[in-house]
């Protein structure tokens, strides 16, 4: 099936998967600053990977996770970034997902999850990048287009 992506309001995704985390991990702290509406081009998939994103957070964090979502904009993009406080994305994970690491028998990636990610914004002609959060963890940066 050939995805078409289209514009989609951002807040009311955000809010479907901080409410989703945070019924399985209670001990989750989710912060959310985005504006009230705002609109991108993506496929209907960005919620579940935004999804996966708040998941890995409970997964590979701390016990009790932070995790602060932040969705700014200019006139042609709309930018996410959802930021944790866990051991951070290994930096082999990320130069896979950003071309900085080709895949081969030693750098090939260690689950789905993000790869997902990474196709859910590439086809919905977005771009993925990482961010180091200090004093430790991870910022997932999706960057869409604006309506």
């Amino acid at each position: 099936e050939n995805p078409h992506p289209y514009p989609t309001e951002i807040r009311s995704i955000i809010d479907r998967c901080v409410a989703d985390v945070r019924s399985g991990s209670e001990s989750m702290t989710v912060d959310v600053d985005a504006p009230a509406e705002v609109t991108a081009v993506t496929l209907p998939a960005l919620e579940t990977a935004i999804t996966e994103i708040l998941d890995n957070a409970v997964e590979y964090g701390p016990e009790e996770p932070n995790v602060r979502i932040t969705v700014e904009t200019t006139s042609d993009e709309v930018t996410i970034r959802v930021a944790d406080d866990g051991p951070g994305i290994p930096e082999q994970e990320r130069g896979i997902l950003t071309d900085d690491h080709d895949i081969d028998a030693l750098y090939h990636g260690s689950g789905i999850g993000l790869w997902f990610v990474y196709w859910v914004v590439h086809l919905s002609g977005g771009h993925l990048s990482f961010e180091e959060r200090e004093p430790h963890g991870s910022v997932v940066v999706i960057t869409l287009d604006r309506i």
